[in-house]
């Protein structure tokens, strides 16, 4: 496309903007993806919507430079603008740009063209720019087995993506080696607990991370000081992410789910919640979230939980992975990332039967070891470093006895409770958290005490005193 084109389709915009500016409204901008420069002059192929598009740099693109989607017909797309420390363009998301900001488009710098089928045929093809064709997308999600805490690895082509990195780095950082992972795209803190943040010190130390997401809410332990401190000799871009904030990796969608504005000062409750789409196949990352969480997100429209994934909440603890999500998220496959052996109960048993009540096989980091799912984004297979899954149970129909024939019946005698311990009362409100100065003192009370009579989980997560035992 010619620069005569360029000049004459960017006039007939601005008269476009101009005119949307005079009557006050806004035009909506979808949320696409950052990319890398190209060299001057080049062309980056991208947008799958589309049967071609092509954005196109001149010499010296400057900074701030905005770069204008637009439809065949010439109709507004989308927005982008350029920023030229970071070398990349970046979406206006989530909040869709003003009139007044269109208005800045520089037309002639960059202009990117949509050219797909219409109800009048297919539009003309952009001249050649040699590009070759993008190959299909492929991903792959690494669930890894980082005992009783949760790391994630997505790779995407050769964009490396980590959420949440464990309790501490010894377990991580062996695993990216072992993937030969040379640098970080996009490293995401779902949360300031000890065991998603613990090991993501070391590994923005090891590796060039570009970009950081949180949800913006800080602690007070020393994991997230260490976490925060990595954080700021990085250098990475950071951003504070919320409900509807979307972007793409190499054809791979990465969208928001929660926290919505404002957090609520939950830790768990908030969160971050990501939802990865691929053609037909969906993974949810649901970090720590609660019951309340939830339900925040089911009572929204906007979000969409629809999932073939699921890697389920806080460990699946019994107050996360209710029916009511389960049945918007509809996983054929749950990953649960837990330690074997560890005292807070994970998983519960009422989340696995939840989880087998929707047909969902269950994969356990505690018995299967990393779970490593591939995708061509038109089907996925899983596959473990342990054990396969249990296959799921199966539907048993129960036979009705013809007329007249006797129902057996069975006499259940219930098991007799086993005694605490001596030295442990477990009578009601014989203890609080502060009379404990460590977490295997709290967890030898909880566990001789069934129904938590001292009320020692006050949040009913399955974890007591908090304070002690993050």
């Amino acid at each position: 496309m010619n620069r005569q084109w360029v000049a004459l389709l960017g006039t007939l915009l601005v008269g476009v903007l101009v005119l949307l500016a005079a009557h006050g409204l806004s035009v909506q901008a979808q949320p696409v993806a950052s990319i890398t420069l190209p060299s001057p002059g080049g062309t980056e192929q991208l947008y799958p919507g589309c049967n071609n598009i092509a954005l196109t740099f001149p010499d010296g693109t400057a900074s701030e430079t905005v770069v204008q989607a637009v439809t065949p017909a010439g109709s507004l797309d989308s927005m982008w603008r350029y920023d030229a420390a970071q070398k990349k363009f970046e979406g206006f998301s989530p909040a869709a740009p003003q009139a007044s900001d269109l208005l800045t488009v520089n037309f002639l710098d960059a202009v990117w063209i949509c050219v797909a089928a219409s109800a009048e045929g297919p539009s003309p093809t952009p001249e050649s720019t040699g590009t070759p064709p993008a190959t299909p997308p492929t991903f792959t999600v690494h669930f890894i087995d980082v005992g009783q805490g949760d790391a994630t690895l997505i790779e995407v082509g050769e964009i490396d993506i980590v959420v949440d990195g464990g309790r501490s780095g010894s377990r991580v950082l062996p695993y990216l080696a072992g993937q030969e992972v040379p640098d970080i795209d996009l490293l995401v803190a779902t949360h300031p607990d000890a065991d998603h943040i613990g090991g993501l010190d070391e590994v923005l130390e090891q590796y060039d991370v570009l970009e950081v997401w949180t949800n913006g809410a800080t602690s007070g332990t020393q994991a997230y000081q260490d976490f925060a401190g990595a954080v700021g000799m990085e250098g990475a871009v950071e951003r504070q992410i919320r409900r509807g904030y979307s972007t793409q990796y190499g054809g791979v969608t990465l969208t928001v789910l929660h926290p919505a504005e404002p957090l609520t000062g939950d830790t768990n409750g908030d969160s971050v919640v990501l939802r990865l789409s691929c053609g037909s196949v969906d993974v949810l990352l649901t970090g720590d979230a609660t019951e309340d969480s939830e339900a925040s997100m089911l009572a929204d429209p906007s979000v969409d939980l629809d999932a073939d994934v699921l890697k389920v909440g806080h460990h699946g603890s019994r107050t996360s992975t209710t029916d009511a999500f389960l049945d918007a998220v509809t996983p054929t496959d749950a990953v649960i990332s837990v330690g074997a052996g560890n005292t807070y109960g994970h998983p519960a048993q009422e989340t696995l039967g939840r989880l087998a009540a929707h047909g969902a096989t269950v994969y356990r980091t505690d018995l299967n070891g990393t779970v490593v799912l591939t995708s061509d984004c038109s089907t996925y297979s899983i596959s473990t470093g342990g054990a396969p899954p249990p296959p799921p149970a199966p539907t048993v129909t129960p036979t009705v006895p013809s007329e007249g024939t006797p129902i057996p019946t069975a006499t259940l005698t219930p098991p007799s409770p086993t005694p605490p311990p001596d030295g442990i009362d477990c009578s009601v409100d014989q203890y609080n958290c502060s009379d404990f100065s460590t977490c295997a003192e709290v967890m030898a009370v909880f566990n001789a005490c069934p129904g938590d009579p001292n009320r020692l989980d006050g949040d009913n997560d399955g974890i007591p005193c908090e304070s002690l035992c993050p």
